[in-house]
């Protein structure tokens, strides 16, 4: 006979549990590993799901969005120019969506799990910045890696920590924070503070511009969460400056990576990579308005001449066509049209607006804040994309997506089953 025993009550569930857990820890080991644990968990959901017929995820109006999504650009496949590689990449993206479901809606109802997951979060934290800031100073990380040094201009030297491959600047800066405000929630506020300022150090090194502006940002949306007096506000700001100037004074280089091209590229953005593939990407967009080109002809379609002159020797200097559009919703834009983008609009601002109900009721959970902090940033306009469709920088988004809104989902649990206790009285 079938074992007829409920979901979350199962062995299997608790090892799933365990295992999203420690996906941070494939961030620090590979893209290819990131990729496989995340498939590992949608895949489970999904088989959960048939096996158990429970569907109450589907009833949450943000995921319903997406997944019109997912259906538009699977439908959309079939029409491109090379509907084989279409069909292939809109089919593959569902992971994405089951992820932050099974993290949202299953995973981390419990308290318990979700202050876990804080953890580890700030433990991979921890160990990628410490491993990139010994890889800046010696070459290597303590593994062995060696840093990653380009002539490229648009990369030029950066560290990888144990990743092996330029962005752990990225990965700090994507999942350290509800990790430091963790920490700081549960009162290890000195232990918060010191793992702020060497994540802020290992990003300052590791020679990516974004992610410093990333990170700086969440930290300023943490502020007032954290309650600090002016005097200690005071503290922190001649600190960071100290570190800062210290950096600057002993390194020249980094002050020139990470503040004057910075400066530049905001003043001639037009001229930048970024300027010059967002020009093309509109352009794109213009032609094909309703429904986009279609996920993943995005790299064919920037080559055509009626898009301006394509020479594959300027790749690395001048703009990003071989990859994506290096912008959110550009992106969403180019590959699905109005109606897509429409649809991803309308799932983040159903989400965000779960968001803001669950944090009027005081006090808000520091580790919520943290991973809402991250997706505003994240989705925030003005910010530059690694790629919606790229593993290594997918899943952290929709891993924090459904970390996030676990602690709304955590709550509603708590609410049903107070009521049905109550049910229950003499």
């Amino acid at each position: 006979m079938p074992d007829k025993t409920p979901a979350s009550e199962h062995p299997l569930h608790v090892y799933f549990q365990w295992l999203a857990v420690l996906l941070p820890v494939a961030f620090a080991i590979s893209s290819r590993a990131t990729d496989a644990v995340g498939t590992t968990i949608a895949i489970a959901f999904l088989a959960r799901t048939i096996i158990y017929r429970d569907v109450r995820w589907l009833s949450e109006r943000w995921l319903q969005y997406l997944i019109a999504l997912w259906l538009l650009t699977v439908v959309r496949a079939i029409f491109t120019e090379n509907p084989s590689k279409g069909l292939q990449e809109s089919i593959l993206w569902f992971r994405y969506i089951l992820l932050a479901a099974a993290i949202g809606t299953s995973l981390f109802i419990e308290p318990l799990w979700r202050r876990r997951m804080g953890l580890s979060l700030a433990v991979v934290s921890a160990f990628l910045a410490l491993d990139s800031i010994y890889q800046f100073f010696t070459e290597f990380d303590i593994f062995g890696v060696p840093i990653f040094n380009n002539n490229n201009p648009e990369l030029g030297r950066r560290t990888t920590a144990s990743i092996g491959r330029p962005y752990a600047g990225s990965v700090i800066a994507w999942i350290s924070i509800p990790g430091i405000l963790g920490l700081y929630g549960l009162g290890y506020r000195a232990t918060s503070l010191l793992l702020a300022l060497v994540c802020f150090v290992a990003v300052l090194l590791s020679g990516e511009r974004m992610a410093l502006i990333f990170l700086i940002a969440t930290f300023m949306l943490s502020l007032p969460f954290c309650g600090f007096s002016k005097k200690a506000l005071g503290i922190g700001a001649l600190v960071t400056a100290a570190t800062l100037a210290t950096i600057f004074i002993a390194r020249p280089e980094l002050y020139e990576r990470q503040i004057s091209s910075t400066i530049n590229n905001v003043r001639y953005v037009g001229a930048t990579a970024y300027g010059i593939i967002w020009k093309r990407a509109l352009a794109i967009a213009a032609e094909h308005p309703l429904l986009g080109v279609g996920v993943g002809q995005f790299r064919d379609e920037c080559k055509k001449p009626q898009y301006g002159p394509y020479n594959p020797a300027t790749i690395p200097t001048s703009f990003y066509c071989h990859t994506h559009p290096h912008h959110n919703y550009l992106e969403w834009l180019v590959e699905t049209g109005i109606v897509g983008l429409s649809l991803f609009l309308l799932a983040m601002g159903t989400l965000f607006r779960r968001f803001w109900i669950y944090a009027q009721k005081k006090p808000v959970d520091l580790m919520f804040a943290g991973a809402a902090i991250m997706l505003v940033v994240r989705l925030f306009p003005l910010v530059t994309s690694p790629g919606l469709m790229r593993a290594w920088a997918a899943v952290p988004m929709w891993m924090m997506m459904g970390y996030a809104f676990s602690f709304v989902a955590g709550r509603q649990a708590e609410g049903s089953h107070a009521i049905r206790q109550s049910e229950f009285k003499p």
